[in-house]
């Protein structure tokens, strides 16, 4: 193009198209937006152009005319370009001349289309053909403007460009559109570029969450206080085997009354449970070295395991069968060869690629009839424990691209029991990714100068929790099962939901009295929220006036219920059971991870050192009041016990945020009930060699 675009390319400020069909409401958008903003206003040329031809010569637009036109409009934009403003708004510009072409003539000018790319704007307000059409001398697409939204959407799409959709009335399109440019104008004021907005709609990220978690990050994030291990003597009920057969009777009389759900996040990658053998693969020269000479030189002990017990693992015989398959001497290998190729096989991406996989769809035990994957050993806890009415519903958090690996596995379970299993899934909303943030404090940048984001932790899964339909509801790990031990397992989570339902029918009688006024039994109930729910009350309450009293109460009692299981600690990674003190020096049952403590302070070391039990990720939560209303869960988090981590990116450090863990800071504000279960009923598989102890072998 003759006109040349150094100008466009210049200009500091902020450069906002209204971009849609024929009759979409462009102009008047732009001129109201561009009064509210003080901002200049470019008009489109291709009106003038066309009215003046269309009265010359009475020929509407053809292609010869598209040229022409982004040349005038160039031209404007270049000359407004001049002015002071802090804001343009252009109504329409070279790209929609160019959008229009390839919509109506299927071809875009040659030298359009190579001006393009050198064109920049921070954001396209895409207005829909939703309103009356306004026909005029020049306007000759009525039917065709939806089709002409869909090939301006794609053609914005296709170009990586930043666009919002508009409609509506006039009212809602300014508030819409205001939404947008405010945001965008708050992240310039945030040390943010125009372009980091695509990337910020792309994610759907909230601007007000990503500047507090940045926020956050540069200004830490206090450590929880310990004030002592919760222990048997303190916080932690340890019940006799009359006590748990007693509660056990209750759920299983009691079940029938509610709807129950099993709530599994499903979604995590298998990489570390792969982690030594992937070293292994990146370190190990099988034309230069032993697999013996590598485990002495590394001390790779995980390996010398892995190997012992290899013929061990569910997944062996079908490794060498693809082994087999692929290699017809492989019988005549000797044995590191062997070892080498069938860790390869297990690992690569041509291959069963497992490491990359969720460790919900792989092989976790054998049985005689069949290979079992977790997925399956959940399947079967749920018919054993909260099947009611010949239902029993299982809901997993899984990653988009694996949900047809789940949906087979399910469709594949042998179910023979009259009950239906009611599976469904859903995704960790990309909305809860927090934003790496750089160690100068500023958004951190990629090679490629694009922003990056990373899930915000188990906490991100809440509003999923949220979203399920029941009354109580079973959260567990994936990976901590055991096709062994079932009969256990389902005993003592029977036992957790039976002291659940025991707890929350006394808290909805006390509820249900006091919003009826009743009042004579307060102390007792109050007694009751301390000794039995571990609630605190201090002095200041307990002298207060009975009004006050039983609104306090009320408020402690309205709450989602949690009762956890807790086993004995024996050196596992993970978070254990702790009174933590509030702001307020209020002690509440928590689940604390070593990451929120201070160890650096030795009176909290020796706190944290003291704890006795460890928790597995054995829950069974009440999420309903007692008028049957499911709780807002998003209600009862406290945002102030996140995560800070650190990672890294193209060999760049960075740290971000990640909100407060859903068995952590997102429950910290309901009512908490700890229960010592045993050992048998935790049985994770952190590394592939876990799948070699007894609760995983046939």
């Amino acid at each position: 193009m003759e006109t040349k675009t150094n100008t466009n390319n210049r200009f500091s400020g902020l450069k906002i198209v209204v971009f849609g069909p024929e009759s979409s409401g462009k102009t008047t958008l732009a001129k109201q937006l561009a009064a509210k903003y003080n901002a200049a206003y470019v008009p489109e040329f291709a009106r003038k152009y066309i009215a003046d031809k269309v009265e010359s010569t009475q020929q509407n637009c053809t292609f010869d005319d598209i040229l022409p036109i982004a040349k005038g409009q160039l031209q404007s934009e270049q000359e407004a370009e001049q002015t002071p403003a802090n804001i343009i708004f252009y109504d329409t510009n070279p790209l929609l001349t160019a959008a229009y072409s390839e919509c109506h003539y299927n071809k875009i000018p040659e030298e359009l289309e190579n001006e393009i790319p050198t064109l920049s704007y921070d954001l396209y307000l895409l207005t829909e053909p939703d309103i009356p059409w306004e026909a005029d001398s020049i306007r000759q697409h009525q039917n065709q403007r939806q089709d002409e939204f869909r090939a301006f959407k794609k053609f914005l799409k296709k170009r990586n460009l930043p666009y919002a959709r508009i409609k509506g009335t006039q009212t809602e399109r300014i508030a819409t559109a205001s939404a947008h440019i405010d945001n965008l104008l708050q992240l310039l004021q945030n040390q943010f570029k125009a372009a980091d907005y695509l990337w910020v709609l792309k994610h759907q990220l909230s601007i007000p969450n990503l500047l507090q978690h940045i926020n956050i990050v540069n200004n830490g994030i206090a450590p929880l206080q310990l004030a002592a291990p919760a222990t048997p003597a303190n916080g932690i009920l340890v019940l006799e085997q009359e006590q748990h057969d007693e509660l056990v009777r209750i759920f299983d009389e009691e079940k029938a009354n509610y709807t129950l759900a099993k709530f599994v996040p499903a979604s995590g990658a298998a990489s570390r449970m792969f982690k030594f053998l992937l070293d292994f693969l990146e370190n190990y020269a099988p034309d230069q070295d032993t697999i013996n000479a590598y485990i002495n030189k590394h001390n790779a002990k995980d390996l010398a395991v892995f190997l012992v017990g290899i013929e061990k693992f569910p997944f062996y015989d079908e490794v060498i069968a693809e082994l087999k398959r692929n290699y017809s001497n492989f019988d005549r290998w000797n044995k590191d060869l062997k070892d080498y190729y069938f860790i390869k096989f297990l690992l690569s991406s041509r291959h069963f690629n497992f490491a990359s996989k969720p460790k919900a769809v792989l092989p976790f035990h054998k049985t005689v009839a069949r290979v079992k994957t977790p997925i399956d050993a959940h399947l079967e806890e749920a018919l054993a424990y909260i099947q009611t009415k010949h239902n029993a519903h299982v809901h997993f958090t899984i990653s988009p691209e694996f949900q047809a690996d789940f949906q087979s596995i399910v469709e594949a379970f042998p179910n023979t029991s009259s009950s239906k299993i009611d599976v469904s899934y859903s995704v960790q909303e990309s909305a809860t990714d927090t934003i790496a943030v750089a160690n100068t404090g500023l958004p951190y940048y990629d090679k490629k100068n694009h922003l990056v984001c990373r899930p915000a932790g188990h906490g991100a899964l809440l509003g999923n929790l949220n979203r399920i339909k029941a009354d109580i509801v079973f959260i567990k790990n994936i990976d901590n099962v055991s096709d062994k031990t079932l009969p256990a397992i389902s005993f003592y989570k029977k036992m957790l939901a039976g002291k659940l339902i025991q707890i929350q029918k006394r808290v909805f009688e006390i509820l249900q009295q006091l919003e009826a006024g009743v009042d004579l039994q307060l102390s007792n109930w109050i007694e009751f929220a301390q000794s039995d729910l571990n609630i605190s009350a201090s002095a200041t309450i307990l002298s207060a006036d009975a009004n006050f009293k039983k609104a306090w109460l009320f408020e402690k009692l309205n709450r989602p219920i949690r009762v956890c299981g807790m086993v004995k600690n024996e050196g596992e990674p993970g978070g254990g059971p702790f009174w933590v003190l509030d702001k307020h020096q209020q002690k509440s049952l928590q689940i604390v991870e070593s990451a929120q403590i201070n160890l650096n302070d030795p009176q909290q070391k020796a706190i944290f050192d003291g704890s006795t039990h460890f928790n597995p990720v054995d829950l069974v939560c009440a999420v309903k009041d007692f008028k049957g209303n499911a709780f807002d869960l998003h209600k009862f988090v406290d945002p102030d016990s996140g995560f800070i981590v650190e990672k890294s990116k193209d060999g760049q450090s960075f740290k971000a945020y990640e909100l407060p863990g859903l068995w952590n800071g997102s429950m910290a504000d309901w009512i908490t009930i700890f229960v010592e279960v045993p050992l048998q009923t935790f049985n994770p598989v952190k590394t592939v060699n876990d799948l070699l102890k007894p609760a995983h072998q046939p």
